[in-house]
């Protein structure tokens, strides 16, 4: 990995290259934009707790995409395009979580609620990043369907198990609080 001086000094070279450039303002706010992506909020690495929940959802997705990969066997339905559909399904439902955990997290670094521009902002990021997702989701389930010519019930299908994980652990988590109060 690059030291923050190298990328500088390469940015100051490429100003020799262009010293009569007119755009100027343009070369210095690159300089400052990758200064700002080195030191910034988008060199964040994700916190363990985006790996840990992102876990508990590969977990309970993969144990529900095993499952729907079972029924398709049972009624005489099983080939590969199951088992392909069901690996895509599996890996953009658990990217699609982790890269939401992790939005979630650089967003609200260093985040005061009380600012009412700055909730204003963190509201419109995670609009941003929410489309940004689903466009990735469906551009890779349509690749997937077209081009692998993977199932389309086991490539979307797992798109509703993240939430059902969520919902799985909401209700352990209660079945264990009440059997402690005993």
């Amino acid at each position: 990995m690059r030291k923050e001086s190298d990328i500088f000094s390469i940015l100051r070279k490429r100003e020799t290259f262009f010293p009569s450039c007119p755009l100027r303002r343009m070369r210095k706010c690159v300089m400052l934009n990758t200064q700002y992506v080195l030191k910034g909020i988008n060199g964040m690495k994700p916190q363990k707790a985006v790996w840990l929940e992102t876990g508990h959802i590969a977990a309970g997705t993969g144990i529900l995409c095993a499952l729907t990969v079972v029924v398709f066997a049972l009624i005489g339905r099983f080939d590969w395009t199951v088992l392909t559909g069901a690996l895509v399904g599996f890996l953009t439902a658990t990217g699609n979580f982790f890269f939401m955990a992790w939005d979630v997290q650089k967003i609200t670094h260093g985040l005061d609620p009380e600012e009412a521009d700055a909730m204003k902002q963190a509201k419109l990021k995670m609009k941003l990043s929410y489309n940004r997702r689903l466009i990735l989701m469906g551009v890779i389930l349509v690749a997937a369907i077209k081009l692998l010519d993977a199932h389309w019930i086991t490539c979307l299908l797992p798109l509703l198990f993240p939430r059902m994980t969520i919902l799985a652990m909401d209700v352990l988590k209660k079945i264990k609080a009440k059997g402690s109060e005993y």
